[in-house]
This record gives structure tokens, C-alpha cells and sequence, in this order.
């Protein structure tokens, strides 16, 4: 049987996958306790080695993650020449032309 949409959208339907072990009764209990702990901590109290920890812990959850920037080159195709220089004088010619034409 070649696979394609029909079957995929039938292997789907067959998936073997687990439910999800934390339900969301217990997602909620977790947030609730976590904004206690949250309002109950008093910073004042805490050493500046103590709100530094705190600090780390809750910046993930606050700023977005960085993203690397990918430089791509043009699309463009890029054009070669190639010269091949049998002699000395072919070579100091080039030059001279690579020259002149820099000048300009």
C-alpha cells in the first residue's frame, strides 16, 4: 500500500501516542501554588545574592529568546572567468589591464 494522503490521514487516526500525564487539574494546582510562592516572598528580606537567583530563574520566562541572525548572499550567480597566463608578458599585460581598469 503506497503511502499517501489517504493512508497517512488513516495512520493518523491509529496513533499510539500516550495521554498526556499531567492533566490540566494539576497544571492549575502548580500555577496557583507558584503564584503564592510568588506574592509571598518578601524581597526585602532576601540578600542581593538571593534576588540575583530569583532574577535568572524568571527571565526566561520573561523575555523572548534570542535569535541568531543568518546572513544569506544573493541569489545571484556569480560569474567567473577564467584566464589561463603562459607566459610573462601575458601576466604583466593582465596587470596592466587590471590596473587600468581599476582607475576608472
Amino acid at each position: 500500500m503506497p503511502f499517501n494522503s489517504q493512508s497517512a490521514s488513516e495512520a493518523g487516526k491509529k496513533s499510539r501516542r500516550g495521554k498526556s500525564l499531567v492533566s490540566s487539574l494539576l497544571k492549575e494546582q502548580f500555577e496557583t501554588l507558584t503564584d503564592r510562592i510568588i506574592t509571598e516572598i518578601q524581597l526585602e528580606d532576601l540578600n542581593n545574592s538571593e534576588r540575583i537567583s530569583i532574577l535568572r530563574l524568571m527571565l526566561p520566562y520573561i523575555l523572548p529568546k534570542a535569535q541568531t541572525e543568518i546572513t544569506t548572499e544573493d541569489n545571484e550567480t556569480k560569474e567567473f572567468k577564467v584566464q589561463v597566463i603562459n607566459s610573462a608578458d601575458e601576466l604583466r599585460e593582465l596587470r596592466r589591464l587590471e590596473e587600468k581598469f581599476d582607475k576608472q
